[in-house]
């Protein structure tokens, strides 16, 4: 991102990066949601069922051995060949490193990036309201204690996205009567007591939220609501505080996107499960990775498999982030 892209998210909780996978990345990203879909179509209804969202390995698709269960939400190594076997081996070096470039660009620097979620959104065409997303807050959907925590979303564009398939509709944040969101500079958004507190201002004025999106799109032209269009390849990088939705595909054909959510650190709370699906990349503090691919340490599995040793537990605390080194900076 440049300094006037990172400003933008800032001062309105978005920002567009146009064409920034290439085109054999999308083919690629493509090919792997098709697979997916056609998987998850053979006993289940996609929009029924799923709710047009599918996380990679939460849907039977890969065999994760019993040892490597928790494991592979801490140990690159493992997490990476597993995300392999959904489609290709190119697509984690997507994920958790240029994908996670941008979410460095404006998250807080603290321990690193850290993959919070991933999933496709696919809304099938012909199917009305049922593929329309109401307006929401991504932050709304952690844990209660974690709905201030700086996350954000990548919205990626598999097909060229508009209205009238479906893309997403994001409502700015507010301007400030004081002008206190512009002109700040992006270097104290870095720490992230400010960073928390410059978002969570800026989402507080929003008003109450406009009426649900229809296929005829907003009903008011002048709610300065920014209806995204975007070729294949281009992302919506959004914050978790950001108000968006999205309107029911009214195209003929499927309309695909990828999205991969990001966080600056492990999300920790007293519980006996996990609440929720983060990965952790490497400190990049001074640029020094150099752990960050190491090898762990295996033993064997009662299957054979071999399986990385577990790592020490709290008996008071539950990982509810993934924590699976991966950023090269």
């Amino acid at each position: 991102m440049n300094k006037d892209q990172i400003a933008h998210f800032h001062r309105r909780g978005y920002v567009v990066i146009p064409h920034y996978l290439s085109p054999s990345e999308v083919a690629l990203l493509v090919e792997e949601c098709d697979s997916l879909v056609n998987h998850c179509a053979q006993d289940a209804d996609l929009v029924e069922d799923f709710g047009c969202v599918m996380e990679p390995l939460n849907v039977g698709l890969v065999d994760i051995a019993k040892c490597d269960q928790s494991r592979i939400k801490h140990d690159p190594v493992i997490y990476r060949r597993y995300r392999a076997q959904v489609s290709d081996d190119m697509v984690p070096d997507i994920l958790l490193d240029k994908m996670a470039c941008l979410a460095a660009a404006v998250l807080p620097q603290e321990r690193g990036i850290f993959l919070l979620n991933e999933q496709y959104i696919v809304k099938p065409p012909f199917q009305g309201q049922e593929t329309t997303f109401g307006w929401h807050q991504d932050g709304q959907y952690l844990p209660t204690d974690f709905q201030g925590e700086p996350t954000l979303a990548c919205w990626v564009a598999l097909d060229t996205v508009g209205f009238q398939n479906g893309s997403v509709v994001v409502d700015p944040y507010p301007e400030s009567p004081t002008g206190a969101n512009t002109g700040i500079a992006p270097t104290l958004l870095t720490h992230l007591d400010t960073y928390r507190h410059h978002h969570q201002t800026a989402a507080q004025r929003y008003p109450p939220a406009p009426p649900l999106l229809s296929a005829s799109g907003p009903s008011n032209p002048d709610t300065g609501l920014d209806q995204i269009t975007m070729d294949p390849g281009s992302v919506l990088v959004m914050s978790s505080l950001l108000r968006h939705a999205s309107p029911p595909n009214s195209g003929s054909t499927l309309r695909r996107c990828w999205m991969p959510q990001y966080c600056c650190r492990p999300l920790l709370t007293p519980c006996t499960q996990p609440l929720n699906v983060i990965y952790k990349s490497p400190s990049h503090t001074n640029g020094n990775t150099k752990d960050s691919q190491s090898e762990s340490p295996s033993r064997a599995g009662s299957d054979g498999t071999q399986c990385a040793q577990s790592y020490p537990s709290s008996e008071t605390t539950t990982l509810v982030a993934w924590a699976v080194p991966a950023l090269q900076l």
